[in-house]
């Protein structure tokens, strides 16, 4: 078995414990105004992205292996909830009046919601196409797969550029508040202000 793929499943563990291990605690936690319900969003996403590389691991017969593709498909649809999830959870740590969610709100869901539509597109082609676009097998080339790899490339370049919009006002924002945000993390967990920074780092790397 490769040895690069086991060390990632592996890491790739770790990680969806973890992921696990914080969405438990964030659920069970007394949060009446739902400031924290946007990092149990985040931590889910991470959690599907961890599981889709596990699964690589287990693809010896055609249920697995269709498994899988369908784990790298939600992969790459989660990918788009992670920069708003974690925008929400700063906008609502720094907010100095009573979170209520609005309406508006929603207006940050409507590329995932493309990303939905694209990944039912995946998952509707014939299963040789499908391996074709996850780089899984070759095969001759159609206005099929042309179609569906064009339409994921793009895909994928909007979720660069969402990802380097959301960060930087993200950034800019913890900056603004930062003495407010201070204030706040010495009152209760102040080692929660430097896991902020290192998540909106982590979410940057993926970028690289």
């Amino acid at each position: 078995m490769n040895t690069v793929l086991m060390v990632e499943a592996m890491l790739s563990a770790i990680a969806l414990g973890l992921c696990l291990l914080t969405t438990s605690l964030l659920i069970i936690r007394d949060d009446s105004q739902r400031i924290y319900l946007p990092l149990i969003v985040l931590f889910g996403a991470f959690s599907v992205t961890s599981i889709s590389t596990i699964m690589e691991l287990f693809s010896f017969t055609p249920f697995t292996a269709y498994l899988m593709q369908v784990a790298n498909v939600l992969a790459v649809i989660v990918l788009f909830l992670l920069c708003p999830a974690l925008w929400f959870y700063v906008r609502n740590i720094t907010l100095r009046k009573s979170i209520k969610w609005r309406r508006k709100d929603l207006w940050h869901l409507v590329i995932f919601c493309i990303a939905i539509a694209q990944g039912i597109f995946l998952l509707a082609l014939p299963e040789p196409l499908l391996k074709q676009i996850l780089g899984e097998q070759s095969g001759p080339t159609t206005m099929l797969l042309i179609v569906a790899a064009i339409s994921l490339f793009v895909l994928m370049i909007i979720w660069v550029i969402q990802s380097v919009i959301y960060l930087f006002f993200i950034i800019r924002r913890l900056m603004h508040h930062k003495t407010q945000l201070k204030d706040y993390f010495s009152t209760t967990d102040h080692q929660e202000l430097i896991w902020i920074y290192c998540v909106a780092f982590l979410l940057l790397a993926t970028l690289i």
